[in-house]
């Protein structure tokens, strides 16, 4: 898959090359902003492992983000600290996060942005406060946009989730902050 993603990033560092899959870019121009902050390492002898490094490093920020945001759903359940941090020790070492940590592949985006949707999202459930919900909708549009398959997995997991938390009270503000969502997803 290597050579169809990084045609995106070749996009964006190189003017005539097509990208035929038309996925969300955030991702990639992401990496190309570190590329470009990295770009006095490059030459003719490093670029293989120069690029590996960079889509590293960029993947790295992402899984601290998170991990953090991890951290911060956990905390908000209640669960104990030293089993949280347990938790998050373990998570370092399966295979699929080290996988997804090294690939260049926008599904890292779902583990560094989905708790801090689902921490956005239970403030205005269970406390009514709008802006961390409202401020949920960025990230949340970023994901909408990356991938198609992304796209549907966290819908449904959100649409199951919070389905029940609907109600006659919060429709017309739901309503509300649903166009600014669409809004948004528009303009990205």
């Amino acid at each position: 898959d290597f050579p169809n993603y990084f045609l995106y990033i070749e996009n964006f560092l190189y003017e005539n090359i097509e990208v035929i899959n038309n996925q969300g870019q955030i991702y990639y121009y992401l990496n190309v902003l570190t590329i470009l902050l990295k770009s006095s390492e490059l030459n003719s002898i490093n670029s293989i492992n120069f690029f590996n490094s960079t889509i590293q490093f960029t993947n790295f920020i992402f899984y601290l983000i998170g991990t953090f945001g991890l951290f911060k759903l956990l905390s908000k359940y209640n669960y104990k600290k030293q089993s949280i941090y347990i938790s998050l020790s373990l998570l370092h070492f399966v295979p699929k996060i080290i996988e997804m940590r090294v690939l260049l592949k926008p599904e890292i985006l779902v583990f560094s942005f989905l708790p801090w949707i689902i921490l956005g999202i239970d403030c205005y459930f269970e406390q009514n406060k709008k802006t961390p919900f409202v401020l949920s909708l960025f990230p949340l549009s970023l994901l909408l946009t990356s991938k198609g398959s992304v796209a549907g997995m966290v819908m449904i997991f959100l649409f199951f989730k919070y389905l029940k938390k609907i109600n006659k009270k919060n429709i017309k503000e739901l309503i509300l902050i649903f166009a600014l969502f669409v809004l948004i997803l528009t303009g990205i």
